[in-house]
């Protein structure tokens, strides 16, 4: 009965985070509409990576092991557990940059077609 439970808590803390990131990505919409196209592209895109990008949290047990889970999540823990900065460089900023500029051309691919099209 324990491990059915851990499963149900386990999907609903996920459920919770989605609706949770997906509000604040609303409210960051909302924000930014007044912004020039570049500088908005480019906090929202940090936002999504925030929230949306996979970092890795060093975990204990095996060396080079780690647990995949939000950039805003392993950031939160690396300062709570005061990790070495080697961690947080390759755990948290390194994907953080990788995510932001995959979201930011993304985002600007998808701005650029959508002028063409109106």
């Amino acid at each position: 009965m324990g491990n059915m439970l851990d499963y149900i808590i386990g999907f609903q803390v996920i459920v919770v985070y989605i609706g949770i990131c997906y509000f604040i990505s609303r409210q960051i919409r909302k924000w930014t509409k007044a912004l020039n196209n570049l500088p908005k592209l480019a906090l929202r895109s940090f936002i999504y990576a925030l929230l949306f990008g996979l970092g890795a949290f060093g975990g204990g047990g095996d060396p080079g092991f780690a647990f995949p889970c939000p950039i805003i999540v392993v950031g939160i823990f690396d300062i709570i557990k005061m990790m070495p900065l080697k961690m947080v460089l390759n755990g948290c900023i390194i994907p953080l940059v990788f995510w932001w500029i995959v979201f930011f051309i993304i985002m600007l691919i998808r701005a650029k077609t959508k002028k063409k099209t109106e």
